[in-house]
């Protein structure tokens, strides 16, 4: 038996008998719907602000360009001032104390002079010729002053020069007391006289040796320096691709192949750099050159003069020990050989090759065999009268044609290390200030650049 179907209420919706649960009450809509959507939403606007906020967002990574734009443009300016500053710090102090290597040279030769005038004014007697008289007293003086001018150098912080130019002082009262004995004939004036020079030489000579060493040693290390310095350009170069990145992240993130501002302070500053780098590189260049000619020479001559000078007052101390003075002879041999080498030195250095220094000194040298010649062969007197003599022809004219002509040697080129330290000095000075201005320019400019695609996107 079937049952018949029940006709739905009037007014209700089709099949709502079929959506009716068992219970027949009518169906409520599920509470999660509501809260899920709005959950969404919460968390969709909490993305959103977190992009805001996120360094991925383009106008926080813009303000990180122009960050990095900026600070890399300043490093570099920086660098290339801290290399043209550095540089020119130590091309000073390479010719302050190349000058006072040579200034100590030079008191030592003056001191040295004296010494052989003295020694060779000795072997006259009695009262010696004014004009060596002369020599010795300008030839001390000169030494005298020289130690008080350098007792400040830096290169002496044990004070060896104080202590020189006291010794000089007794050695000028022992030279006093030698003059008043031999004056008067007594041989006494002989020993005073050699212990004046042993003196000279112990108290005064290697202390002045032991700054020159030192001074000489520190200019070797600034010369070095100078040179080292080059390698911190090539930071600069490192620091230049960041701002090559920089570019190339902006052309694409703004769709603009070109920012002017940005490439224009780049190739500011990548120009500067070049310059700056090729002007460090010419100053280094400049100090190796300059070390390896003038400088060497000047130091090289400087030394054959002392070393002439030394040979000088051997040479009269042959004849004043009268047949003992073999140990002299030996002393002046070694002397001129190394005064000999010196002087080749200088020649190769100066790239000339003129041995006119080597010439003067030979023939001084040959002159000195005369008068050991006269010595060794029984003419004490011929041999104290050609040492002594004032000839034309006399070995003491040869001294001081090869004295002369070393002195002007000197001077020549210590102008010519003085003069090349100096300019390089300038130009890597002036070098340092260019790229910092252009680091701060370049700055400048990428800040602007990169601030109108900021600009933009706000």
């Amino acid at each position: 038996m079937t049952r018949s179907a029940v006709p739905p209420r009037p007014g209700g919706p089709v099949g709502a008998s079929a959506a009716a649960p068992p219970s027949g009450r009518p169906a409520q809509p599920s509470p999660q719907a509501p809260r899920g959507a709005q959950g969404q939403q919460g968390r969709q606007g909490q993305q959103r602000v977190k992009r805001r906020l996120a360094p991925s967002n383009t106008p926080s990574r813009l303000r990180l360009a122009i960050a990095v734009a900026v600070l890399a443009s300043v490093l570099v300016g920086a660098l290339g001032l801290t290399i043209g500053l550095q540089q020119s710090r130590l091309l000073g102090a390479v010719a302050e104390r190349g000058q006072r290597v040579v200034a100590l040279l030079d008191t030592r030769g003056n001191l040295v002079t004296a010494d052989g005038t003295v020694t060779n004014a000795f072997l006259i007697g009695g009262l010696e010729p004014a004009d060596l008289r002369a020599t010795y007293d300008a030839s001390l003086a000169d030494g005298a002053a020289g130690l008080a001018a350098l007792g400040d150098t830096p290169d002496d912080p044990e004070h060896l020069l104080a202590g020189a130019s006291s010794d000089v002082a007794v050695y000028a009262g022992l030279v006093e007391q030698a003059r008043a004995n031999n004056r008067q004939g007594f041989p006494v004036g002989a020993a005073y006289l050699g212990q004046a020079s042993r003196g000279l030489a112990s108290g005064v000579l290697a202390p002045i040796d032991t700054v020159v060493s030192t001074t000489a040693d520190a200019t070797a290390r600034d010369f070095n320096a100078v040179g080292g310095v080059v390698a911190l350009a090539w930071l600069s170069f490192a620091l230049l691709a960041v701002l090559v990145v920089v570019q190339i992240w902006l052309a694409r993130r703004s769709r603009r192949v070109i920012n002017v501002p940005t490439l224009v302070g780049t190739l500011v500053l990548l120009l500067a750099t070049v310059v700056g780098t090729v002007v460090a590189s010419s100053t280094a260049s400049t100090a190796r050159d300059t070390r390896t000619s003038s400088y060497q020479g000047s130091l090289a001559v400087s030394q054959a003069l002392s070393l002439a000078g030394e040979a000088r007052s051997d040479e009269a101390f042959t004849l004043i020990r009268r047949g003992s003075g073999g140990a002299y002879q030996e002393q002046f041999v070694a002397a001129t050989e190394q005064a000999r080498a010196d002087l080749e030195r200088a020649a190769e250095a100066a790239g000339d090759g003129d041995t006119d220094l080597v010439a003067l000194l030979d023939a001084w040298v040959e002159q000195h065999a005369q008068i050991r010649a006269l010595d060794d062969g029984g003419d004490w007197n011929g041999a104290v009268a050609l040492a002594t003599s004032r000839a034309e022809d006399s070995p003491s004219a040869a001294y001081d044609a090869f004295v002369t002509a070393a002195d002007a040697q000197v001077t020549a080129f210590s102008d010519a290390t003085d003069h090349s330290l100096r300019s390089a000095q300038w130009q890597t000075g002036v070098m340092g200030v260019v790229l910092a201005v252009a680091g701060l320019v370049s700055a400048v400019l990428c800040w602007r650049g990169i601030g109108r695609r900021l600009e933009e996107y706000r």
